[in-house]
């Protein structure tokens, strides 16, 4: 679809944030969230004598800047347990309390420094280096950090001064004997053994190592890339590279692009041609000695001592002029030719009816030809085939081939006939003001077979790569357990199906196979069997997914599946044959990825044995109700059942019915449902913070028998 030049120069203010920082959306979240605990640390101190306050019902602002999720743990030891518990995330206050009911302004934060003694010279003061930031994602952020040339230091002075550097920007910093105090705002500290831990009302945020390289001078960090000169020359034409915009953030921006390895230039060319690059689309363009042309669109420029600018989207982008056109990166694109028509497919005209048509427009009130290209583009396909005798079939995207019968002034499926125009190779099938229209690119021999094009599903996109072939995955003198195959979905509608062959090798035992705790990347999925199989007998089961279920949370591909297997005799419990957890890999082992959170969401609860993350919070206009989906996060060893009971909103009882299970260092999803109707009759406002209470119990289920390991009430607001 064609973009504008405002649309593509706005990329740099709005879409080159995502792009870019969507590789590292965790690093902008944990800058927020480190300044907002800092910020949280020193209202707390100052508040201590103050009366309370009660709290507004506007809508906190920490809802639009979710905190970000630790990585997953290794199998045999979560990075996590390492890190003090971390306290729910609503206990952020500074995000949720407006300025006015802070302290007065004869007291400002920045001017409370401490007035304590400082710490003998022998024991802080030196240089200091992140290490961990174990509620803000841990060694994952740090190593994504490392790998962005991201820096956060601070350099503690003696007599209680010093500095500190936090992705790109320098603060001052005071100290005494129990506090830091970093731009204006203080938090406690614990010094051990070289390792300074930084705390928020007692939870560490940040970890720092005192190091023995020589500490970086302050300023020395902050500059960003180093602005190039412009080469000069008497022409406008040459080669232009962005190296400067205006905003306050513009500086950070362009050190993130530079690191990432993110390119923007312009290239103005003899003859009046141009384009310009962002990221990877480039524009073809125009120019005279005033403005750059975009088909209609026009935007005025200027040019002085080799810096070419522009305003995009509110704001001025500079490109520092690097050289002659020649110099410039060679072309991603080739430029587009005026003379050729836009619209790749032409029909192959024939005068008869049976051939190979593939969509190629449609009009009406619920269907837009942009709209479609774009989901075409994505990887979908729709064709339609008529055939000899009229028969025919239709292939439309994420649905089943319908079966189609034709004459001369409609096609049919079941019996209800559509009519349809055939002019000039181009079909048109309509029904009312709708209508979707097909071009024809051959014969009917030039078309698919029946069932031979398999749409993508989004978020599975190695379904042609499974491996897997029969395989013993447990076996001993009275039993094997065998995977035999598996089914990849044909469409989104579709399961992905694994299936199994259970043997009873004894001569006089009932043998009872119980698969549970079924785990798909770690992700807990719920499937299950369960089957006794007879002496001397074998049984065939299988096991199904939801593409779905896999896809919507991020899980994608499987390449690890797990069921903890139980084997044992029928009529005596206690003769137990088999009791751990087997794997298969469709992929191949070597390909097996585990689910890794995207550090999305809000924590809600935190201790040693589980993490709980409000992962999203959507609303569906046709059922007219909220859907709260939970991640788990199993931090232990154990076989985990997770219970959310006694479910309370702004004091209201709510029944959304919410447990699930999960493996050892094992993940799962669970949702509830709220309709507005009761939500509207308990008097709760959907537009502003709401308190949400619940008794969370969870079970250890590695035993027998279930035996109750956690039962607290949590409480956190939206």
């Amino acid at each position: 679809m064609k973009r504008t030049l405002r649309t593509l120069t706005a990329l740099l203010i709005s879409l080159a944030l995502v792009l870019s920082l969507s590789a590292c959306s965790k690093i902008g979240q944990i800058v927020d969230n480190l300044k907002d605990k800092a910020s949280s640390a020193e209202e707390t101190k100052e508040t201590k004598s103050q009366p309370e306050t009660k709290e507004p019902s506007a809508e906190p602002t920490e809802s639009k800047a979710p905190e970000t999720e630790p990585a997953q743990p290794s199998e045999t030891q979560p990075a996590e347990t390492k890190a003090p518990e971390t306290e729910p995330a609503e206990t952020k206050p500074a995000e949720s309390v407006p300025a006015e009911t802070k302290e007065p302004e004869t007291a400002p934060p920045e001017t409370k420094e401490p007035e304590t003694t400082p710490l003998p010279a022998s024991d802080l003061p030196g240089y200091y280096k992140l290490t961990d930031m174990p509620s803000e994602g841990g060694p994952e952020a740090i190593a994504m950090m490392e790998a962005m040339g991201m820096k956060v230091f601070l350099v503690i002075e003696e007599g209680g001064t010093g500095y500190g550097h936090m992705m790109g920007e320098e603060y001052d910093l005071a100290w005494d004997e129990s506090t830091i105090t970093i731009d204006g705002d203080a938090a406690a500290y614990t010094l051990e053994e070289d390792v300074l831990s930084i705390m928020n009302e007692g939870v560490i945020y940040m970890v720092l190592t005192r190091s023995s390289e020589p500490a970086p001078e302050r300023g020395s960090t902050v500059a960003g890339p180093t602005k190039p000169e412009p080469v000069l020359s008497d022409s406008p034409e040459g080669y232009y590279k962005l190296t400067d915009m205006s905003g306050e953030d513009a500086a950070s921006m362009l050190a993130l692009m530079e690191a990432m390895g993110l390119k923007a230039y312009v290239v103005l060319e003899e003859g009046g041609t141009a384009f310009l690059h962002l990221f990877g689309s480039e524009a073809d363009l125009t120019w005279d000695e005033s403005s750059l042309k975009h088909d209609d669109e026009t935007i005025p420029y200027t040019l002085e001592n080799g810096i070419l600018s522009f305003e995009a989207d509110g704001s001025t982008l500079f490109f520092t002029r690097l050289g002659d056109p020649s110099e410039a990166p060679e072309r991603e694109t080739e430029p587009e030719d005026p003379e050729q028509p836009t619209d790749p497919v032409f029909p192959i005209v024939s005068g008869d009816v049976p051939g190979y048509y593939v969509l190629t427009g449609a009009e009406g009130d619920d269907l837009d030809t942009e709209e479609l290209e774009a989901f075409l583009q994505s990887g979908y396909s729709c064709f339609l085939v008529l055939e000899e005798g009229g028969t025919g079939f239709l292939h439309f995207p994420e649905q089943a081939e319908l079966e189609l019968t034709w004459d001369e002034t409609s096609v049919a499926h079941n019996g209800e006939p559509i009519p349809y125009t055939l002019e000039d190779g181009v079909l048109t099938l309509a029904e009312g003001d709708e209508k979707l229209i097909f071009t024809r690119r051959g014969d009917v021999s030039d078309g698919p077979a029946r069932g031979e094009v398999r749409d993508p599903i989004a978020g599975m996109t190695r379904l042609g790569e499974i491996t897997l072939t029969e395989t013993v995955l447990a076996e001993t003198d009275e039993f094997a357990f065998i995977v035999t195959g598996i089914t990849p979905p044909e469409d989104k509608w579709d399961y992905y199906q694994v299936y199994f062959r259970l043997v009873n090798k004894t001569s006089d035992k009932r043998l009872t196979f119980d698969g549970d705790f079924c785990m798909v990347n770690g992700v807990y999925d719920g499937s299950s069997i369960y089957e006794t199989v007879e002496p001397g007998a074998s049984s065939d089961e299988k096991i199904y997914f939801d593409p779905e279920d896999l896809t919507d949370y991020g899980i994608g591909d499987p390449t690890v599946i797990s069921l903890f297997l139980l084997v044992r005799d029928r009529n005596d419990w206690d003769n137990v044959y088999f009791k751990d957890t087997v794997s298969l890999y469709p992929l191949g082992e070597e390909k097996a990825e585990l689910f890794v959170p995207d550090g999305t969401g809000k924590v809600i609860f935190d201790n040693d044995l589980v993490r709980l993350t409000m992962a999203s919070l959507d609303y569906d206009d046709y059922w007219e109700e909220f859907t709260a989906v939970i991640m788990v996060e199993n931090k232990t060893d154990k076989r985990l059942y997770i219970d959310f009971d006694d479910v309370k909103l702004n004091g209201a009882a709510f029944e959304p019915y919410m447990d699930t299970y999960t493996g050892p260092y094992g993940f799962a999803f669970e949702d509830g449902d709220f309709s507005l109707s009761k939500l509207t009759e308990a008097g709760i406002d959907v537009n502003k913070s709401v308190e949400v209470s619940f008794t969370l119990t969870v079970e250890d289920e590695s035993g027998d028998y279930g035996k109750d390991i956690l039962k607290e009430t949590v409480t956190f607001r939206t």
